[in-house]
């Protein structure tokens, strides 16, 4: 079962998305359509998103987001162990309850 985002969940048709039910019937589509990396990261931009972090051992999307949005004017951050995500979450926590 697909739970309510607790934070805004970006489509690939380039809207905001909160409805379980909707979010659960655009995934199978999403698994078949071309990602629209650059067109999402200025969506994300333009509605106000500075901060853009990515979780894995190996800096892949950061640096492609950093090709796309100012990079003066942004926050990237890759988190590669559990202790960084960790305190990560620790940190956003009063933000988004998890």
């Amino acid at each position: 079962a697909v739970r309510k985002p607790k934070v805004d969940f970006v489509t690939n048709g380039l809207e905001v998305q909160n409805d379980p039910e909707a979010i659960r019937d655009l995934l199978p589509g999403h698994m078949s359509m071309p990602v629209r990396w650059r067109e999402a990261v200025n969506f994300m931009y333009e509605r106000g998103a500075r901060e853009f972090v990515e979780l894995g051992p190996t800096p892949l999307l950061v640096p492609m987001i950093g090709r796309v949005v100012p990079p003066n004017d942004t926050i990237l951050t890759t988190l590669a162990t559990p202790q960084n995500i960790g305190s990560f979450l620790k940190r956003l926590a009063p933000e988004v309850a998890l």
